[in-house]
């Protein structure tokens, strides 16, 4: 055990010796941690140049560029897309949006923005498309939100339009059903009348003859009444002659003259009436010949009028008839009208979503992190740890053992009464102990200084970089032990650093590569040691849930330990025989 305390000693002391080497070295690392602090302890992106040319800068197009300005995106503006363009190449933009000719929200407009990026930079233009692909997202889902809206809206407004005008359409069809039964009643009234009229009932024909028979007939009767009024006329004038040759008293004389006279008066009163009655009587058939002629004059007007109105009536029943059918049609359409709104309000009432933020995105994707850091310093620090470890680990080791075989006390030591697994674990030692406390102040510096969390599981950090520095520490001792001058181990160190870093997803995500190229990287150290502190470091994982990560970490560096022993072994045999065949060539 003395032995090895006095070994690591003595390689301190050796570290000490070349003070540029060893303040490389340790001071390094340190310096690393302060500048990648201070540059990324931060969560956003600053100094991002967005170029931007529009044909014409519509109100969309200024809402979309101040959405940029908000989230710190520095605008510029270029007369063409070739500009902008040239800028990408010559560095001046990190980005280039070129909106199209018309970009508004009128009918027909055709809203597009093509991003042109330098795709060679892997290491920002995701993260800068990312940004402002979310940026112009959130603006499109704005928009889209605000034209969901005004449709929706309009929607239910029409859709209470259909709930309201629905009993107007219920009346007219009641008043076109009524109006229907009604047309269809004087229809049939109509119809039932009768206009016709029978002339043949009223034979005007002779009307004349017989006016002239009865003028006739009464001249006869009047002729027969004259004969016989004068023969009684006669008798009396003849009675009263023989009354004075009649033996008869005197007042039989007056009795009958008397007779007579009175018979006389009643005689004259008749012919006076009788003339009278003839003629009244003739006037009164003149009267009535005439009332004849009015009435046969209103007949036939009146049969003209039925003849119109027999006429009218047909075309009544016709035009009635037209009513009813476009009436019964009308009704059809109102009905079908009806049904119609009814099957639109019914779809309508089927939209079961009618929340515009719900209808502009229907599933919401919500990304959270799994940890609550707000600076990006935690996530690249298990990576930029890692790093440190690797090239520090292996330089610094293969530098030890490079220093120690070009010191004048080579020989001495090579003749020292040490056992090689001594020797050995001592140069394992002096790194480890170099390592562990460089990053050792690392995490602690980091931890204050950076509001970074490897403060919470500092131990199982501090285990996990143990087993890492180990295997680290492992490889530079085999690159020192295989290289015979410090150029050719410096520059195997780089290179196996190098190797390591570009088959890892610090660059380019493991899941880019061939499939089978990605399952072989997956066993990468440096893959392991990585995704081994992020678990510590991020998520607050402790050592004994690594798993096989940890054990496969284990095994590898146990492995490379053993096959530096064999090849110190290897080496120094051949030292020994090169050293005794210059002896007997001497």
């Amino acid at each position: 055990m003395s032995n090895l305390i006095t070994l690591v000693q003595k390689n301190f002391r050796l570290l000490l010796r070349a003070r540029m080497s060893s303040l490389i070295v340790i001071l390094g690392p340190l310096l690393v941690i302060l500048l990648v602090g201070i540059a990324f302890n931060n969560s956003n992106l600053f100094k991002v140049n967005v170029g931007m040319y529009a044909p014409e800068e519509t109100e969309l197009v200024q809402s979309f560029l101040e959405d940029l300005g908000e989230n710190h995106f520095a605008i510029t503006r270029f007369t063409s897309a070739e500009d902008c363009i040239d800028a990408i190449k010559t560095g001046v933009v990190h980005l280039c949006a070129v909106f199209s000719d018309i970009f508004s929200l009128e009918p027909h407009a055709k809203n597009e923005i093509i991003f042109y990026a330098d795709f060679s930079r892997v290491n920002l233009v995701y993260n800068i498309l990312e940004a402002t692909s979310a940026t112009i997202s959130m603006t499109s889902s704005e928009l889209s939100l605000n034209l969901t809206t005004q449709l929706i809206t309009t929607l239910e407004e029409v859709r209470d339009l259909m709930k309201a005008k629905r009993g107007i359409l219920v009346s007219m069809t009641t008043q076109n059903d009524q109006l229907y039964q009604r047309i269809e009643q004087v229809t049939e009234s109509i119809k039932g009348l009768d206009l016709a009229i029978d002339k043949t009932l009223f034979d005007t024909g002779n009307l004349s003859a017989q006016e002239a028979k009865v003028d006739f007939l009464m001249k006869r009767i009047d002729g027969m009444v004259t004969d016989n009024l004068q023969q009684t006329q006669d008798l009396v004038t003849a009675l009263r002659n023989k009354l004075g040759t009649v033996a008869i008293s005197e007042s039989d004389k007056n009795n009958l003259t008397v007779l007579l006279d009175d018979a006389q008066t009643d005689l004259d009163l008749l012919t006076q009436q009788t003339d009278q009655l003839f003629v009244d009587t003739k006037q009164d058939i003149h009267q009535l010949s005439l009332l004849a002629t009015q009435i046969i004059s209103q007949l036939d007007s009146t049969s003209s009028k039925l003849s119109a109105a027999t006429g009218a009536k047909s075309s009544t029943a016709e035009n009635l008839d037209y009513m009813k059918f476009t009436i019964d049609r009308s009704l059809h359409h109102i009905i079908d009208m009806q049904q119609t709104i009814n099957n639109i309000e019914n779809l309508a009432n089927k939209v079961e979503v009618t929340d515009p933020a719900t209808i502009v995105n229907p599933i919401t994707t919500t990304v959270k992190p799994v940890t609550s850091d707000k600076s990006r310093l935690n996530y690249i620090f298990p990576v930029l740890l890692v790093l440190i470890a690797l090239f520090t680990s292996v330089m610094l080791v293969a530098t030890l053992i490079q220093i120690e075989k070009g010191s004048n006390a080579a020989f001495r030591n090579f003749m020292t009464p040490v056992r090689d697994i001594t020797s050995l674990a001592a140069i394992f030692f002096t790194a480890m102990i170099i390592l562990l406390l460089q990053l050792t102040v690392i995490l602690v510096v980091a931890g204050l200084f950076f509001s970074t969390q490897v403060l919470f599981t500092i131990f199982d950090t501090l285990t996990v970089l143990f087993f890492v520095c180990a295997l680290f520490t492992s490889i530079g001792m085999v690159i020192g032990y295989l290289f015979k001058s410090p150029e050719t181990a410096n520059l195997a160190s780089i290179s196996v650093g190098s190797l390591f870093l570009f088959l890892s997803d610090v660059i380019l995500p493991l899941e880019t590569v061939p499939s089978f190229v990605s399952s072989l990287v997956q066993y990468n150290p440096f893959v392991i040691a990585v995704n081994l502190l992020r678990r510590t470091i991020l998520f607050q994982a402790h050592v004994y849930q690594m798993g096989i990560d940890l054990v496969l970490l284990v095994v590898y560096a146990v492995v490379l330990f053993l096959f530096v022993v064999f090849i110190h072994y290897i080496t120094k045999k051949s030292h020994i025989i090169a050293a005794v065949y210059r002896r007997k060539k001497e």
